[in-house]
This record gives structure tokens, sequence and C-alpha cells, in this order.
């Protein structure tokens, strides 16, 4: 079976897990089931611990079906099945576990389950019955040679890739905004953004307002990534935090750069941070990252640098940061996008080096604003309110053979908070278009010959 089946056998099994388990999510509770009375196999109950027996059969088929899946865990397993690519992912499972439910053993769901047993079959390794699989009556190995009578298993084909547009969106939604305001301003948003990157989410009452507003909701199509739940103040790594439409994109990683502690330099700000997740787009089946960040503010006027010296010296590391970050991320060769607040003027944003027009360029990054060369955005139109025509809310994105740039705008509705809304949209090209053949010539008449 070829690679691009399994990870076809896969994707029919279990969205949940690859929505769950990547995100460092075990299911357990309503969908888990005992397995047979009978089985006596290590796993038949489907219990695993993270802090004892560590290489366990359990542990070792959870991560089975993420390494077909093409994601890179790094921890070492003892499973003869995987390659050098999957080292150190038995630890790296128990980080995520631990780090999300705070506990350090459970129960996967049977619909997990049976999508390990699934993989563990179709690869045809000798784990399969050691797991207890056979329990769960999930469809053994294809027997090979001559006169064999066992059907393979029917794969349904996925559709094809498709091109896919995608809008993002960046919002500083105001510290001392109303939940409800940020709550309403974030629904109207997603109306049109497919993935959204907020900043000064201060306090957990604002990020419950959007959770319920567009995650937690039966109809709701969005998750996000809100870490340190609790946290408040400027403090708080949610401070930036961000949200995609769950239909559209898998979510396969998320992470966070803690960049500078409080006061960091003698200025008197607050920890800075860059959260980021990386997508798979499901219609095209490109993955990329999404990274969202706040720089300090009031360092430029005009294109220079006219912030206190602490406050410049904490803008240069953070930008020190967020590029290393990228190289870091661009080695995977992937398209990156970073929505953020820059407290830089796009418009004169032309000489500094530590600012973000010369620190980002030069790694294949442009701006919305620059992509569009400001076509469509009014002369006058800045990103914050009031007469401000300051541009210092951007969406950047890297080079990329397969990306358009469609479009970019701000909005005209700041839902109460003093930054607007800035909006990019890209299409993701995968298929070519249909070339138009030009307009066949219309025939000519014959010429007319006149005889006398």
């Amino acid at each position: 079976m070829s690679f691009s089946q399994i990870l076809t056998r896969i994707r029919q099994y279990s969205l949940v897990l690859l929505l769950s388990i990547v995100l460092g999510t075990v299911v357990f509770g309503a969908d888990v089931a005992q397995a047979s009375s009978t089985t006596t196999q290590v796993c038949a109950q489907r219990s695993f611990s993270t802090k004892t027996n560590k290489n366990s059969i359990c542990n070792r088929y959870i991560h089975t079906i993420l390494i077909a899946d093409g994601i890179l865990l790094s921890k070492s397993s003892t499973s003869s099945s995987y390659t050098t690519i999957t080292k150190n992912s038995v630890t790296s499972f128990q980080r995520k576990h631990v780090q999300t439910t705070g506990t350090t053993s459970g129960k996967v769901g049977l619909s997990t389950w049976k999508a390990l047993c699934a993989v563990a079959s179709e690869r045809q390794l000798d784990e399969y019955t050691k797991a207890g699989c056979v329990s769960l009556q999930v469809p053994t190995p294809p027997a090979t040679g001559v006169g064999s009578s066992t059907t393979p298993p029917t794969i349904t084909p996925v559709p094809a890739p498709a091109n896919s547009t995608i809008t993002f969106a960046s919002w500083n939604t105001n510290y001392m905004n109303s939940p409800t305001n940020v709550k309403n301003g974030a629904k109207a948003i997603a109306a049109t953004a497919d993935i959204i990157g907020f900043q000064e989410l201060n306090f957990n009452s604002r990020r419950e307002a959007i959770k319920s507003g567009l995650i937690n909701c039966a109809t709701c199509q969005y998750s996000g990534y809100f870490p340190d739940t609790n946290g408040k103040g400027w403090a708080t790594k949610a401070t930036v935090s961000l949200i995609w439409n769950k239909n559209k994109f898998t979510a396969l990683e998320t992470n966070t750069l803690a960049v500078l502690g409080p006061n960091a330099f003698g200025a008197n700000t607050s920890n800075k941070w860059v959260n980021y997740v990386k997508l798979r787009d499901n219609a095209s089946g490109k993955v990329f990252y999404v990274l969202n960040t706040h720089f300090v503010a009031h360092v430029e006027t005009n294109g220079k640098p006219t912030g206190k010296s602490g406050d410049l010296k904490n803008y240069r590391h953070h930008m020190n940061d967020l590029v290393n970050l990228i190289k870091k991320l661009k080695a995977e060769n992937v398209p990156i996008f970073v929505t953020g607040d820059f407290c830089v003027d796009y418009r004169h944003d032309t000489k500094v080096s530590y600012f973000p027009q010369a620190s980002l360029t030069p790694l294949g990054m442009h701006s919305n604003w620059e992509r569009v060369n400001l076509q469509g955005v009014p002369a006058n139109a800045g990103t914050m309110t009031g007469s401000n025509t300051r541009l210092i809310d951007y969406v950047w994105s890297s080079d990329s053979d397969y990306l358009t740039s469609d479009s970019a705008s701000v909005s005209t509705n700041a839902y109460h908070s003093d930054h607007l809304p800035v909006y990019y949209t890209t299409t993701i090209k995968v298929v070519a278009d249909t070339p138009v053949e030009p307009p066949a010539d219309p025939p000519v008449d014959p010429p007319i010959i006149v005889t006398n």
C-alpha cells in the first residue's frame, strides 16, 4: 500500500484524532467503550500512562497515526516500524498530554483506537495483535501469495486537491474594551475572515466571550489557540490568541515563543509573546504557519525611531526573536503568515534596520500593504480610529510559487476598539487555470469574381 493510501485510510477513520491528539488533547469519556472481556492483550482497555511504561505498545500506537500522517515528532521509540524522523516521540506525547489535561494517564476513545488499529493493519505491523485490535474486529492485513481469497479493504478516494482562497484578519481589540464588544467584533470579523489574530486579549472574560460566540456553540465553525487560560493582564501569553475556521483547516501544531519579560531593558512595557499554529488547508492539502504578535508602542514617528531608549531596545530584541523564529520555520519549506500590531507606519517604514520592512523583507516576507501596493486602500486610511492615517497593523506573508495576493483592506468599524481590523486575502493555487482559447477568426468570404 502506498503512503498516500495510508493517509487516506487514516483520514477516513479519525478526523477526531488528527484534531485532538496533534493539539495535545486525548479523547476520553463518552466514546470510550470496554474492549472484549476475552482479550488479555496489552492495550485491550486502551489505557496508557505518561508517567510509567513509556515505551509501551499503547503509547507507541498513539504515535503511529501521527507518524503516518507526516507529522514529525521528537521523542524516540523502540518500535522497529519507526524511522529516525520519529525520534523522541514518546516524551513529546507525554508533554503535550500533561500540559493539556493536567493528568498523567487516561484512556483513548474507541473511535481513536480503531483508527490506530486500522493504520497498524494496513502497514502490516507486528504490533497489530499485541494491541488488542482483533477484539475490535478491525480488518486484518490482506493475505498475499498464490490462492489468497482475502479481499483488500475498500478505500474511498479523497477529493483531488483544489484551489483555496483564505482571508486573514488582524485586530487589536483594546484591553479596555468590553467582553460584549469584543465578542460582537470577533463574530463580525469572522463573517469575512477564515483566520484571525487578536491582540490585547488581556483578560479571560474577553477570551471567553470570543469562545462563546465562535468556538463553543453547537453551530460554531472555529477553533483557536488560547494558551494560559486563566492568565490576566499584560503578562499573559493569551493576550495574542488566534482562531481559525475548523471546517477549512486542520490544526497540526500550536506553540508559544516567549520574547520578553516585564519591563525589559528598563522599558515600562509588559511581557511579549509570539503565538503560532501550523495548519493544513483541507481543500488544497497545503500546510502553512500563522504567527501572531504585538510589539511595544510609541517607537516611531514618520519612519524615525522616536521612543525611549528602553522601548527601542525592547522593539529590537522582539524583532530579532521574530526573525529567528521565521528562519527556523522556513526550513520546513512551507508558507508563513504573521498577523499583528507592529506599531510602525507602513507608509514611512523605509530606513530603520530593526523596523518591520528592513527586518522581514530579506526573509522573503512582505506585508499585505506591499503585496497589493495599497490598491483599494484609501490614501487617508489608517488602522487606528480618529483621523489617524498610520498603517501599523499587518498581515505578513512569505513568498511562495503557489500563493496569490488578492486584496488588502482596512475595516471601517473598530467595534469600540482604538484599532480597526485589517484584512488580507490570498489564494492557494494548486490547480492551473483552464486556458481560455481565443475566439476563432470569422470565416472569410471567398472573393467574388466578376466576368463580362
